[in-house]
C-alpha cells in the first residue's frame, strides 16, 4: 500500500486544509504597493546608465553605506543573479568605491 501524507491525515481524522483568500483589508495596501513599484520602475526606467549611477552613488552617499556594507549587500544578492548579472553588479560596487 502506497502511504502519502494526504492519506495519513485523513486515517488520523485531521481536517484537509482549506485555502483561504487573502484578508480584504491586505488587498488595498497590496494594491498600492503595486502601484508604488509600477511608478518607481517608470520613473527610473526612462534614466541613462550614467543617470542611474549617479543616483546610485547619491543614495549611498546619503545613507552613508561604506564599503564593507556594499560588500556584504553584493554577497546577499549574488546568489540570485546571473553570472554576467553578478559581473556588473561588482563592476558597480567597485566604482562606487571611488
Amino acid at each position: 500500500m502506497k502511504r502519502s501524507l494526504s492519506g495519513m491525515k485523513r486515517q488520523q481524522g485531521v481536517p484537509p486544509r482549506q485555502e483561504t483568500a487573502a484578508e480584504p483589508e491586505t488587498a488595498p495596501k497590496q494594491e498600492a504597493d503595486q502601484q508604488a513599484l509600477r511608478e518607481t520602475v517608470e520613473h527610473y526606467g526612462k534614466k541613462s546608465k550614467a543617470e542611474l549611477f549617479d543616483e546610485l552613488k547619491r543614495i549611498t552617499g546619503e545613507t552613508g553605506m561604506d564599503a564593507r556594507h556594499m560588500d556584504a549587500l553584493a554577497q546577499q544578492i549574488a546568489p540570485m543573479l546571473s553570472k554576467e548579472q553578478q559581473q556588473r553588479m561588482y563592476e558597480v560596487v567597485e566604482k562606487l568605491r571611488q
